[in-house]
C-alpha cells in the first residue's frame, strides 16, 4: 500500500490518499481510494442524512464543482452510500487489469457496502460483486440480453452501467431487440438476484450516460460536436412523475462529455468524470 498526504486537494478538506489496490506486472492503472481527515463543511463530504422520496423530482443542476484532473480521459468516481463511509473511489480507465479477481469493462462500476460491482471483461453480461478488503469474488450475474449494444451511443465503451439510488442497486443496458430503448433491471445488492425489470421510452442513440434517483431514471443527452448536455428522457416506475410534459434539463458548461455519472443519495450531488476531470453537480430536487 502506498500513502502520500494531499494537503487542500478538495478546498480546505485534508485527504489521505491510498492506493489501496496495487499495480500488477505491466503497468495498469489501479484504483484509488481518498480517504478524508477532516472537513470544513465542504459539500462533497456531505453526510446529510435527508433521502428523496418517490413522489420527489429532479428539477434542476444547481452548481457544478471542478474537483481536479486526473487519469484518464473514460472512468468514473464515486462514494459508497452506506452509512459512514466517506472514501472516493476512482477508476481510470475503460479496460484495466488491476488487483482484482477480473478485469473490468466499461465505466459502469459502483461501490455499496464495502463491494464493488462491475462489468466483468471479454464478457457481453456477467456483473461481478467483489469484497474491496479481500478481493475475493462474492457474487456474480449473468443477465440474459444485456451488453448486446453499448448503454449509450456516445459512450460505446460501456455496454451495462450499474446505478445506486436510496432503493438500492440497478443494471442499466439497451436492448436492439427493442429499437435500442434503455432497460433498467432493479437487483438485490446481496445476491445479485433479479427483482423486477423494466423496458422504458428511452433511447440510447445520442445519450452519454444515465443515473437513477428514487426509482426514476434520469437520461443524459448530447452529440458528437460537443455542446451542452441536457436530460432529455425519464422513466418512473412508481408512475408519479407525468414524464411527457418535463423540461428539458441543461447540465452547467463543461469540457466535452461525461463518460459515467455516478448518484449518491445522502448528499444529493452527481460524481461525474468529464474528459478526466473530477466534477460534481447538485441536484435540485422537488416534491410533487
Amino acid at each position: 500500500m502506498v500513502s502520500t498526504w494531499m494537503g487542500d486537494l478538495l478546498g480546505k478538506t485534508r485527504l489521505l490518499l491510498e492506493e489501496v489496490l496495487v499495480r500488477p506486472a505491466g503497468g495498469a492503472r489501479s484504483v484509488w481510494v481518498l480517504t478524508p481527515q477532516y472537513s470544513d463543511g465542504d459539500t462533497i463530504l456531505s453526510t446529510s442524512t435527508d433521502v428523496f422520496r418517490k413522489d420527489s423530482e429532479v428539477v434542476g443542476i444547481k452548481s457544478l464543482k471542478i474537483v481536479k484532473k486526473a487519469g484518464d480521459a473514460n472512468g468514473s468516481w464515486m462514494k459508497d452510500p452506506t452509512k459512514g463511509s466517506a472514501k472516493i473511489y476512482f477508476f481510470s480507465g475503460t479496460r484495466n487489469i488491476i488487483h482484482l479477481p477480473f478485469p473490468w469493462h466499461g465505466t459502469g462500476h459502483v461501490v455499496y457496502n464495502g463491494f464493488v460491482y462491475y462489468h466483468s471483461a471479454d464478457t457481453n453480461n456477467e456483473i461481478l460483486k467483489v469484497h474491496l478488503s479481500n478481493r475475493t469474488v462474492a457474487d456474480r450475474l449473468l443477465l440474459p440480453g444485456a451488453g448486446r449494444m453499448p448503454a449509450y451511443s456516445l459512450s460505446p465503451h460501456t455496454l451495462m452501467d450499474l446505478a445506486i439510488d436510496e432503493m438500492g442497486l440497478w443494471l442499466i443496458h439497451a436492448d436492439p431487440d427493442f429499437g435500442g430503448n434503455l432497460v433498467i433491471t432493479k437487483l438485490d445488492h446481496s445476491s445479485l438476484a433479479v427483482e423486477h425489470t423494466w423496458d422504458t421510452n428511452c433511447n440510447s442513440r445520442d445519450a452519454e450516460a444515465a443515473f437513477i434517483v428514487c426509482g426514476t431514471l434520469y437520461v443524459v443527452y448530447s452529440s458528437h460536436y460537443g455542446g451542452r448536455s441536457s436530460i432529455q428522457c425519464l422513466f418512473d416506475i412508481h408512475d408519479t412523475i407525468y414524464t411527457e410534459s418535463i423540461s428539458v434539463l441543461f447540465f452547467p458548461k463543461r469540457y466535452t462529455s461525461h463518460s459515467a455519472l455516478r448518484f449518491h443519495p445522502k448528499d444529493k450531488q452527481l460524481y461525474a468524470l468529464d474528459d478526466g476531470y473530477q466534477t460534481i453537480y447538485k441536484l435540485e430536487i422537488k416534491k410533487i
